[in-house]
């Protein structure tokens, strides 16, 4: 089938960095009907070609997952890339789940605070000089 649109075309190219530019484009408009061209553009013979598509079919989240996963059941080539991509999306996965858990705890006292305790309280400040209040 002819490709959609300019998108499409521009995975389907014979230059692989016109390809290799199309992918995050595809994933950045979330357009479901690209998702045939990213899965071809897996099987593409040059590494980056591939790893671009994978990258992008991993934006699509779930369904482009699952169409990541089964490509790489097909094509030994696709296999590499989408374990590659998943690996680093369950390592962005995981960092973000530590660092939302870093929000909730509770924060420590700084060290600073607790050994000037006088420095939250307003009644301790002293007003500025008049030399200071000149330099205004």
């Amino acid at each position: 089938p002819l490709p959609p649109g300019p998108v499409a075309a521009a995975l389907c190219d014979p230059d692989p960095d016109v390809v290799v530019a199309a992918a995050p484009l595809a994933a950045a408009l979330g357009d479901a009907q690209l998702l045939p061209w990213l899965t071809r553009a897996l099987q593409h013979p040059t590494w980056r070609v591939r790893l671009a598509a994978a990258e992008s079919l991993a934006q699509f989240g779930d369904l482009g997952v699952r169409t990541l996963g089964s490509a790489a059941d097909v094509d030994a080539g696709a296999a590499q890339v989408a374990e590659r991509v998943m690996a680093e999306r369950r390592g962005a996965d995981r960092a973000l789940m530590d660092f939302e858990a870093s929000l909730l705890a509770p924060m420590p006292k700084s060290a600073a605070l607790s050994a000037r305790p006088h420095a939250l309280d307003p009644r301790s400040w002293a007003p500025p000089t008049q030399p200071a209040l000149a330099a205004l």
